[in-house]
């Protein structure tokens, strides 16, 4: 009687659709899987592969850049440290930094930036201490798109670092000052 009212086939039937829903299920959270986000606001410096690739466990994707934050590394006589505030080193927060890359922003255009932290090394050529410096939305992605002063990553700029107010001293031009120490 089963036989006649098909109920094998019916069961079979039966079992092929919850195996094809289990698929469809594990489908669907492994596309879920393929979405990569990054943990911080970034943009991709360099991809390392693309549509349609097959990537496992531990491939390497792409090459992220922060983009809250850069850090310009500077080069000081180890002589000028006691006229830096350094966080950790001499003072609880570290000194106001200008930063200026004339050749893509002008003469009279600047960054502003904090010393962060003194490197553990020195310079290797000048035996020279170093220090990172921080410039906050270094992209300038917060702001005006026309008005928008980029820092490119790797380039070359000219740093004014703030120093200690040291104090009983006066400012004097230089034309005011007479041979020997006269003023």
């Amino acid at each position: 009687m089963e036989l006649l009212l098909r109920r094998p086939q019916l069961e079979m039937a039966k079992a092929a659709v919850s195996a094809a829903e289990a698929a469809l299920e594990k489908a669907q959270l492994d596309l879920e899987r393929t979405v990569v986000l990054s943990p911080f606001n970034a943009m991709v410096q360099s991809k390392n592969v693309d549509l349609g690739s097959q990537v496992s466990t531990g491939t390497m994707l792409a090459s992220l850049v922060g983009t809250d934050e850069y850090w310009v590394e500077v080069s000081v006589p180890v002589d000028e440290l006691k006229w830096i505030d350094i966080p950790g080193y001499n003072a609880k927060s570290g000194s106001p930094v200008r930063v200026y890359y004339e050749s893509a922003w002008g003469k009279d255009m600047f960054r502003t930036g904090t010393v962060e932290r003194l490197m553990t090394d020195l310079e290797p050529q000048g035996r020279m201490a170093r220090l990172l410096i921080t410039v906050k939305d270094p992209l300038q992605l917060q702001s005006n798109p026309e008005k928008r002063h980029p820092l490119i990553l790797g380039s070359y700029v000219r740093v004014e670092i703030n120093g200690v107010e040291v104090p009983g001293i006066a400012k004097i031009p230089r034309a005011a000052i007479r041979e020997g120490k006269q003023v």
